[in-house]
């Protein structure tokens, strides 16, 4: 994320968008890791031991994606705006 950082603010600058609100959105759906288990470790062992299958992971990280994509449209905004008043 770190080396995207860079390059989002300046194409949020560029097209007219707060780049805090790209940043914070950068932010939030690095630590997103349901529907890619390959990603975690601990996904990674449970996986490697048959604990679930790999539909498991998709039928729930979709659910829980779409959930969460929910919320922070709800909540994304509200913050933006509090942080450029304060």
């Amino acid at each position: 994320m770190v080396m995207l950082t860079p390059a989002m603010v300046t194409l949020a600058i560029n097209t007219g968008i707060d780049p805090l609100c790209v940043i914070m959105t950068m932010s939030i759906w690095a630590q997103i890791t349901f529907l890619i288990p390959a990603i975690d470790a601990l996904y990674l062992i449970t996986y490697q031991r048959g604990h679930y299958s790999i539909c498991d992971v998709l039928k729930f990280g979709v659910l829980l994606t779409i959930a969460l994509l929910l919320v922070f449209t709800a909540i994304l905004p509200p913050l933006v705006s509090l942080a450029e008043v304060l």
